[in-house]
């Protein structure tokens, strides 16, 4: 998975789990450095719904010490993820 990839992924995800109104903020990229969590465009059952969707691209469940806040607020976070863990699955298959 390359790094911009994970970024259109990560951009999807979250658009899928926001409030109608937030979707296409995060489509075009408005939302990369936005807090989340702290702005309400995630909430603790869109998280399940983010997490499902990056579990389900990378065909693996995170480790529970990756399902931290920091690496679910910004959209970029969410992307970084992606990548470490798509990165980490390309280089053992």
């Amino acid at each position: 998975m390359r790094r911009d990839e994970s970024l259109s992924l990560a951009r999807q995800w979250v658009a899928e789990a926001a409030p109608e109104d937030l979707a296409r903020r995060s489509l075009t990229g408005e939302l990369d450095g936005s807090l989340l969590f702290t702005t309400g465009t995630l909430d603790s059952l869109r998280f399940l719904d983010v997490l499902a969707s990056l579990e389900d691209s990378l065909g693996a469940e995170l480790p529970d010490s990756e399902l931290t806040p920091e690496n679910f607020d910004t959209i970029s976070a969410i992307a970084a993820l992606a990548y470490r863990y798509g990165a980490k699955k390309s280089q053992e298959g």
